[in-house]
């Protein structure tokens, strides 16, 4: 399947981006729809092309699935300014939360 028919094929008319939540907390994006269309317009154009020649690429089914799934969360975390910094300051250990272990359960 050639990207030019996955384009052909998946185009919309309606504008796939979310209107502004007043209820979403400050630093924090929308969930991005899990359409082609969507994670297409949220990638820049660099990420777009090859984006859909992997998605031209795959056989349906699983790697197909593993495919679109890749991209989703690329675009997800493309969609909050300052991905670099957030990505160079989790690699060097500065400003990590600790999160609860919801795995050990407390003894009485």
């Amino acid at each position: 399947m050639s990207s030019i028919f996955l384009r052909e094929h998946y185009r919309r008319d309606v504008d796939m981006h979310l209107p502004h939540d007043p209820c979403t907390p400050v630093g924090m994006s929308a969930a991005l729809p899990r359409t082609i269309d969507a994670v297409s317009r949220s990638l820049a154009p660099e990420k777009r092309e090859t984006f859909l020649q992997a998605l031209g690429q795959a056989v349906q089914g699983p790697e197909l699935d593993a495919v679109f799934d890749t991209w989703w969360m690329e675009a997800m975390f493309d969609a909050v300014p300052g991905r670099a910094g957030r990505l160079e300051r989790t690699v060097a250990g500065r400003d990590l939360l600790r999160l609860p272990n919801t795995l050990e359960e407390e003894q009485p």
